[in-house]
């Protein structure tokens, strides 16, 4: 038990390092933009890897196949909302990093 313990300390000890990081630190626009591109990536694979499955033993190959690709063009159609939005970093921006 005390190695679970041990361990679940070191997992979460991430977080709170991060926590204390991102309190501090301010990094450029550019960094940041990087790492948020990658965590959304590896949050929308893990999606689509964990309901790809299912889908596809429940409906087979070709709902499935069609799925995937019907929910990317419906996640991109929104895009241009977002740039609307001002959020957005542009591209000399990124470059720039300020």
């Amino acid at each position: 038990m005390g190695e679970a313990i041990l361990f679940g300390l070191a997992a979460s000890s991430a977080l709170v390092i991060g926590g204390v990081a991102g309190a501090y630190l301010r990094p450029p626009k550019a960094v940041t933009a990087v790492l948020l591109a990658f965590a959304s990536g590896a949050l929308i694979s893990a999606l689509a890897l964990e309901l790809f499955g299912p889908a596809f033993e429940t409906g087979g190959a070709l709902p499935a196949g069609l799925g995937l690709p019907a929910a990317v063009a419906k996640a991109l159609h929104g895009w241009p909302c977002s740039k609307a939005s001002g959020i957005s970093v542009s591209a000399s921006e990124a470059s720039t990093g300020s």
